[in-house]
Parts: C-alpha cells; sequence; structure tokens
C-alpha cells in the first residue's frame, strides 16, 4: 500500500496555542461530544430524530448540499481516495508539504470507508479529539488544518487532511442540527426561483431545443440540481410544442 507517511508529533499544530472562544467550544461539542459519525461518541446525536433517514438517497443529497452550501466542488475541492493517500493526491489538491502555510481556500482529502457525510464528519471529530489540528487566522479567514492518522505496521499513515473555515464547520453544523426538512424548504425556495427565471426566458424568447433551457440553468447562479429543475419544468410547467417547434408554457 501506499501510503504518506506522518511523524505523531509536529510542529504545525503542537506550537499553536488555541484560544477557547465562543466558536471552538461549539464546534468540539457538536463535533466531538455530539458526533453522530460511526458511533464515535455515546453522546452524538440521534440523526433520524432530526429527519435524517439511514437511506442512502438522502445523505446523497445532504453530502451534496454541505458542499453546495460551502461551495466546494467535488473531485476538485474535495477529494476521495478508495486505496491510499498518497502525495501525488495531496499535491494534486494542495495539502502536500508545507500545506498548512498555504491558507487561501477549502479543500479536503480523504480515504473513503463508508458514506462521504460519516466520513468527513468522522475526520474532523478524530483530528479534532485527537489534538492533531491547529487554528490560523489570516485575511482568507479563520483556518482549522486538520489530519487524521492511524498507526500501521509501526508507523502512522495518513487517513485525511484538510482545511477547513471556520464558518463552514458552523455552517454545516447548522445545516444537521436544523434537520432534513429544512435543508428540503431551502432546495425547494432555490429551485423556485431559478423555474421562474427560466419560465420568464422561455415567455420572451424562442427557445427552440431542451438544450438551451439546459445552458440557460447552468448560467444562473445557486444552481442546485440541474436535473431536478429540468425534471420540474417539464412536468409541472412546459411543453415542447409540435408545430410551432418552441418549448412554451403550459
Amino acid at each position: 500500500m501506499r501510503l504518506d507517511k506522518a511523524d505523531y508529533y509536529q510542529e504545525w499544530f503542537r506550537t499553536n496555542e488555541l484560544k477557547y472562544d465562543k466558536q471552538l467550544i461549539s464546534i468540539i461539542d457538536f463535533y466531538v461530544m455530539k458526533s453522530f459519525a460511526n458511533q464515535s461518541s455515546s453522546r452524538g446525536i440521534k440523526m433520524n430524530e432530526l429527519g435524517w433517514q439511514r437511506d442512502k438517497k438522502i445523505y446523497q443529497k445532504l453530502y451534496k448540499y454541505l458542499l453546495f452550501k460551502s461551495k466546494l466542488i467535488k473531485d476538485k475541492d474535495v477529494i476521495t481516495v478508495t486505496k491510499s493517500l498518497n502525495k501525488a493526491c495531496l499535491k494534486r489538491i494542495g495539502l502536500a508539504d508545507d500545506f498548512y502555510n498555504n491558507l487561501n481556500k477549502n479543500r479536503i482529502c480523504y480515504l473513503k470507508n463508508s458514506r462521504d457525510v460519516d466520513d468527513i464528519f468522522f475526520y474532523i471529530r478524530c483530528a479534532i479529539a485527537h489534538g492533531r489540528f491547529a487554528i490560523i487566522s489570516n485575511k482568507y479567514g479563520k483556518w482549522y488544518v486538520m489530519e487524521n492518522i492511524k498507526e500501521y505496521n509501526n508507523q502512522y499513515i495518513l487517513k485525511a487532511r484538510m482545511i477547513i473555515d471556520e464558518k463552514v464547520l458552523i455552517t454545516w453544523m447548522n445545516i444537521i442540527l436544523d434537520g432534513y426538512n429544512t435543508m428540503c424548504v431551502d432546495i425547494d425556495d432555490l429551485n423556485n426561483k431559478i423555474i421562474d427565471k427560466v419560465l420568464r426566458y422561455i415567455t420572451k424568447y424562442q427557445v427552440k431545443t431542451e438544450q438551451m433551457i439546459i445552458n440557460y440553468i447552468d448560467e444562473q447562479e445557486n444552481c442546485f440540481d440541474k436535473k431536478e429543475i429540468l425534471n420540474k419544468l417539464k412536468t409541472d410547467y412546459i411543453r415542447y410544442d409540435r408545430s410551432k417547434k418552441i418549448w412554451i408554457l403550459r
């Protein structure tokens, strides 16, 4: 296995003094004491009581929503690997060598074990609980620089490395605590705003192809689910007029 090795003690987090302010205390409380990931805390919140049923589609939607709300792009800002967290992977996302000095954007790289939501929250939990993190502020934000390691054949190997703005950690915490229904309401609101724009677009212009609609949706900000928007449009709001060869309102 090609795994990037790590020293148990490293200066970048050992010399970083922590200030236990309101934000850090709330992050420790949620991500460690109330962690829901992989049954890592007996005090963990019960996800099903917040509407987060253990359903594959719900968790896929939650994962996509977490990235969307923090403006993270899968396979660009968030990279998962299935075999090894090697140096090439870390370099690709800017998390190799003295990565802790390059604090200007969120980025996450981790070894996939289970569902993505569980993996990310578990690795955050472990980094904080085991003291393998630093908090560094600069003009771009207040960054939580985190690692997760595991002993393997008498050496330590990386399982995850992350740089996440404190605002993102707070946002993710609130999304979980607000529950599934709140996420669905927000997504519906986002989708409906884009649907309204598409309807005005179709009314004003001669839209001859479905691709023109897709391209217009792509141009909109805060587009969470293009496929869902398009399906709703075609089901409830628009139809193709074969005689005029354009899309019209129902």
